[in-house]
């Protein structure tokens, strides 16, 4: 529970590798999937600052907090409102980077209800030679907890 990164968390990365299944043309990431990848790691960056400020940030990493402690998590980290994504360049898979990419996602501001958040997807670029990494998207977001509203729990 000593976990001081946790008590200050603004940042969160997110590694992931997506494969054929994911593409739209032939050895590009379908754009849909992108899009879907900036919302869940939003969504999570969202909890995270909604934790933090709280002071209940050790939930994200206390192996034994029970599912209550997050059951109601609509109320506390609240529903994307929207999200606007740019894209830069595509998302390839090829044999230079096996289909990884990293996801750097930050909160920016909290306004009462609201949580707005920015991240970037990012990878090698194509030749090693190059060296480096290329932006293949960039996104923000709005994150809004619900006023009053009655959320069904299973």
């Amino acid at each position: 529970r000593g976990n001081v990164m946790f008590r200050t968390v603004s940042k969160l990365a997110v590694v992931l590798q997506c494969g054929d299944g994911t593409t739209g043309h032939p050895g590009v990431v379908h754009g849909g999937i992108t899009s879907l990848l900036f919302d869940e790691a939003m969504g999570w960056m969202a909890a995270a600052a909604r934790l933090r400020e709280s002071n209940e940030l050790d939930l994200m990493t206390d192996p034994s907090a029970d599912d209550a402690a997050i059951k109601d998590s609509t109320r506390k980290f609240g529903f994307t409102a929207y999200i606007h994504v740019n894209f830069r360049a595509p998302y390839l898979i090829n044999d230079s980077n096996d289909g990884v990419a990293v996801i750097h996602a930050r909160d920016v501001r909290m306004e009462g209800r609201k949580l707005y958040l920015e991240a970037e997807l990012t990878g090698p670029k194509v030749l090693p030679s190059e060296g480096g990494a290329v932006t293949y998207a960039e996104a923000e977001s709005l994150f809004v907890r619900p006023r009053d509203v009655q959320v069904q729990t299973p």
